[in-house]
């Protein structure tokens, strides 16, 4: 019961607390019993979820076709068909297996599949090709809206083949068909190695058991016929390499055998050149030539020294270094007659006629002795000149040997290396030739891999299980109700508790008022007497009476409460009559006022009698006593509003109306007053300066949350009495 959850009498605050919060503030956080609150208020939308997600789920689940697997088994081992032969041809064909881990790859590859889905004709079976399957709705809606489009693009003006693109070939659409299909197999593959054995276990998944089981072997026959292939392929390759090779090679050896050859036919071309004996005619022009070097260098530097003196002294300077016969002879005769000439001297004048014979004969030896002198000067150069032509010759003659020398010797190393090379390829070419013959007597009949076992068909469907692909659903439908029904509760705008209104505007809680049950109306007032609920919203009614009371300051005279709300029908005036009722019923001289002059019903729905009005108050037209009307059913005292010419917030906001809570707080204990929504006109604030406290009515999951905020916004500007909130129309439910 909601009493039972807000009740004043436990929750009223002390009476020097007015304006604060009294409730207990709201987790920030939902708690166990905070989402069990919220799933029973959403209820409903938790129920249509998870019943809406099962069936969904059951219905996919019914209509998914049982999976099947085969598995063929496979051992892959390198090593035993390489152990056949050393040779290094054979283990050029057959070293470097890949490992485990690429013949995986190379079961599971593209190439491989196109053989199994040629051979095995996969590309007429619905379950691979999606072109022979039986449209689905899905499918038949799809292609449908497709076509609208179509049409509307059409219709705008777009031409068919702008739509339709660039066309394809008949064999572009049976390449893209078969690559579907392939794409389709791959996907039912499943080729892995078991634990870190060479064991291979290729696995295949479809609808057919049969055809699981026949795909299956199929992978693991078209690996080992491939196997086999690509060795023989690899075989034939290396043939073609070998025999190439040995072409080339055969080449490049009749080409240094014809260089050899060649050469020495050019070295033949030069004659019989012995080394040793050009050596030793180097030897022998050496000598010569350093000997004509010296003899060179002697003549040079006596002919240098010679022809120095000679030209500055004379012939008498240089007889003595000249080594002649005829200069001899001619010095000797010289001296005789010079002996002559210096007897005679001593005997005859120089005009005497043997002195001048004599000196005549002196004359003329002494000029053929110069004559003499020039003549072995010259023959010193003369043969200065012969030697140094002699030696040029000879320098000449020994850079021909040096030069033959050097020809011979670098002629017997080309040919020494030419020898090395012809044997080089010769040997080589002979290598090949047996490799060659071995090569085409090898024949290469075991693969790397065979079967251990072949797929049988399977008996029992691996997937799916219904069993828990339903238990999966139900745990999403689950989660998914409980995330709808939580996402709807805190994206809520408006209050489900009093305690959101105090966490979200901060003010206190006077209480909740609970909903009357069997068709209760705001207006049918009277239905409030036989509702089943009605005691307990008489004891709500107590209780916010109680709360009331312990939020504003002890009177002598009347206390005056204004009940108002942010708008229209939010219960407000529902909230008062039920107030002044059970206040009246409880023996306290209550009167409610209907300040409400705007849209004026009270009185109607109340069935009062019309005998004065508030209006007619505030404009002296009308005592109190005449009008206040008596509430047939609870004895509570009501002032109907009426109908006013001026305007409302002149009349309820002058001096009359001030005069009139007055006189009404001394002849009643409660003054209850009925305005209009604080956010609809300005009468509320107005009213609210001249009463003890304000009760701001907000109906529950109806008023948003910012009206209730600007309202109170409005409300603590504009008067000092004790404000706090109450919740109405609450259902029952809402309080378990």
């Amino acid at each position: 019961m909601v009493t039972s959850v807000y009740r004043a009498a436990d929750v009223a605050p002390p009476a020097e607390t007015v304006g604060e919060s009294f409730y207990a503030p709201r987790p920030q956080s939902l708690g166990v019993r905070e989402l069990f609150g919220v799933l029973w208020r959403r209820k409903i939308v938790v129920v249509l979820i998870t019943i809406a997600c099962m069936g969904l789920a059951l219905a996919a689940i019914t209509g998914i076709t049982p999976q099947y697997e085969a598995r063929t088994t496979l051992m892959f081992d390198p090593q035993q068909a390489s152990a056949a032969s050393n040779d290094p041809v054979i283990q050029l064909l057959r070293s470097n297996a890949p490992a485990t881990e690429s013949q995986i790859q190379v079961i599971g590859s593209r190439g491989v599949a196109e053989r199994v889905v040629d051979d095995l004709d996969l590309e007429a079976i619905p379950e691979f090709n999606s072109a022979l399957r039986e449209p689905s709705g899905l499918s038949v809606a799809i292609g449908e809206a497709r076509e609208a489009l179509k049409g509307l693009l059409v219709w705008l003006g777009l031409s068919e083949e702008e739509m339709a693109g660039e066309a394809l070939s008949p064999e572009a659409v049976a390449q893209r068909r078969h690559d579907r299909v392939v794409d389709a197999v791959l996907q039912g593959l499943d080729v892995s190695q078991v634990g870190r054995s060479q064991v291979i276990r290729v696995g295949f998944v479809s609808e057919d058991p049969e055809l699981a089981a026949t795909v299956a072997n199929a992978f693991a026959e078209k690996y080992i016929t491939q196997q086999l292939q690509a060795r023989f392929n690899a075989m034939r390759e290396t043939q073609e390499w070998l025999t190439e090779s040995l072409a080339r090679m055969r080449e490049q050896t009749e080409a240094a055998e014809d260089r050899l050859e060649a050469y020495r036919r050019e070295l033949s071309a030069l004659g019989d050149r012995d080394p040793a004996r050009i050596d030793e005619e180097l030897s022998i022009v050496n000598e010569q030539v350093a000997l004509r070097r010296a003899e060179l260098q002697s003549a040079q530097a006596l002919y240098g020294r010679v022809f120095a003196i000679y030209s500055e002294r004379g012939a008498d300077a240089v007889t003595g270094m000249l080594d002649s016969s005829v200069i001899g002879a001619l010095q000797q005769n010289l001296a005789v007659l010079l002996q002559q000439r210096a007897e005679l001297a001593g005997q005859y004048d120089s005009r005497h006629p043997l002195v001048q014979t004599i000196d005549a004969e002196i004359a003329s030896l002494q000029g053929q002795l110069g004559n003499a002198v020039r003549s072995e000067v010259e023959s010193l150069r003369v043969t200065a000149d012969a030697a140094a032509q002699e030696l040029s010759l000879l320098q000449a003659r020994l850079q021909e040997l040096e030069d033959l020398y050097q020809q011979v010797n670098a002629g017997a190393a080309d040919l020494r290396l030419l020898e090395q090379e012809a044997e080089a390829s010769r040997s080589m070419y002979e290598t090949f030739l047996n490799r060659t013959r071995t090569a085409e007597q090898l024949v290469i009949d075991e693969p790397d891999a065979w079967i251990i076992s072949s797929a049988s068909v399977p008996i029992s469907p691996i997937g799916p299980s219904k069993a828990v692909m339903m238990a999966g659903a139900t745990l999403f439908a689950a989660f998914l109700a409980v995330a709808v029904a939580v996402a709807l509760e805190l994206l809520s705008t408006t209050f489900r508790t009093p305690f959101e209104i105090q966490e979200y505007v901060g003010v206190s809680i006077f209480g909740a008022v609970p909903r009357l049950t069997k068709g209760w109306s705001p207006w049918r007032f009277r239905a409030a007497l036989t509702s089943p609920n009605a005691g307990e919203v008489d004891n709500a009614m107590r209780d916010l009476f109680i709360s009331v009371s312990l939020a504003t300051k002890q009177r002598r005279d009347g206390l005056v409460i204004l009940v108002t709300s942010p708008r229209r029908r939010e219960g407000k005036t529902t909230l008062a009559v039920l107030l002044a009722r059970a206040l009246a019923r409880a023996d306290h001289r209550t009167v409610l006022v209907d300040c409400d002059v705007r849209n004026s019903k009270l009185a109607r729905t109340m069935r009062l009698r019309d005998n004065g009005s508030l209006t007619d108050l505030l404009a002296s037209q009308s005592t109190t006593e005449a009008a206040v009307t008596e509430d047939g059913a609870s004895g509570a005292m009501v002032v109907p509003a009426g109908h006013s010419s001026s305007s409302s917030a002149e009349l309820l906001g002058g001096p009359a109306m001030a005069e009139l809570i007055r006189r009404l707080r001394l002849e009643y204990e409660v003054i209850i007053l009925d305005s209009p929504g604080l956010l609809t006109a300005p009468d509320g604030l107005l009213l609210a300066r001249l009463v003890d406290a304000v009760m701001m009515v907000a109906r529950w999951r109806s008023t948003p949350r910012q009206q209730l905020a600007r309202a109170l916004e409005k409300l603590r500007a504009a008067t000092s009495a004790a404000v706090g909130a109450v919740l109405a129309q609450v259902p029952q439910r809402a309080s378990r």
